[in-house]
């Protein structure tokens, strides 16, 4: 194990001790004097560690008046890592710093246990080679910002089905998403999905999306849609689908109390 001392200006944490294991090669820093809180960050990788698998703890060791667990709540200072291939995110996650990932050949990041997870900050997964995203067990995670996942090559799934606001940027570039699922959101414009290709998406799940809330022009030209979710609709105009859909396999709109043609 390896300890050295950074001071941060302008850092919440003025005095840190990144923290280098020897095990995965993530280095954590922590603010010695935030005894209350005990948060510590993740604040990067050891050039000199290779694994491609990694999982960041629950908690870390602090060495300060002997060992003491303390909550790792931060993760950022993984962009441009050509190592890591698959992450597995703490369950005390709270953020996810802003370009974290950007530009790293991450593909897989596990949130499956990241019950507290409440902000990913801007351009956090942008340019890396993330393939799936799946936030069903984050409920507080509400908001997706600028450039989350820009020019996401290989990412085709997303599923967030608690965030209720998509930044229009979100999904800018040429994302080849195949399945979304962003069931929470209850107004959706066509400009929000504008970076995924007509051709890629198959599965469309706005489940919270209401009559008022959905854009006209937004199910138009899905060339491979097989499966539609839109339950929150109360009355359907058959238009709607008008110029694209051919594919269509299922659709369901469990509230619909009324379809008309015009």
């Amino acid at each position: 194990r390896k300890t050295y001392i950074y001071i941060y200006i302008n850092n919440n944490m003025v005095l840190t001790s990144p923290h280098t294991d020897t095990t995965n090669g993530i280095i954590y820093t922590w603010n010695a004097t935030d005894t209350s809180n005990k948060r510590v960050r993740v604040g990067g990788r050891d050039a000199a560690y290779t694994s491609t698998d990694v999982t960041i703890p629950d908690t870390l060791d602090v060495e300060q008046n002997g060992s003491a667990p303390w909550q790792v709540w931060f993760v950022g200072g993984l962009n441009g890592n050509t190592t890591i291939l698959s992450i597995i995110l703490p369950k005390f996650l709270k953020k996810i710093g802003a370009s974290a990932f950007n530009g790293a050949s991450i593909q897989q990041v596990d949130l499956s246990e990241c019950t507290l997870l409440n902000g990913v900050n801007t351009s956090c997964f942008a340019n890396s080679d993330i393939q799936s995203i799946d936030m069903t067990n984050c409920p507080l995670l509400s908001t997706i910002g600028a450039y989350t996942f820009t020019n996401c090559s290989n990412l085709t799934k997303v599923i967030m089905p608690h965030v209720i606001n998509l930044n229009n940027t979100a999904l800018n570039g040429v994302v080849p998403v195949e399945e979304l699922n962003l069931n929470s959101m209850t107004i959706i414009v066509s400009s929000m999905l504008s970076g995924i290709p007509i051709n890629t998406l198959k599965i469309l799940s706005l489940n919270s999306v209401t009559n008022v809330g959905l854009d006209p022009v937004l199910l138009q030209g899905y060339t491979n849609m097989e499966e539609l979710n839109l339950n929150s609709l109360t009355s359907f105009n058959w238009q709607t689908l008008d110029g694209g859909l051919p594919t269509l396999k299922t659709i369901s709109l469990n509230s619909v109390i009324s379809f008309f043609n015009n």
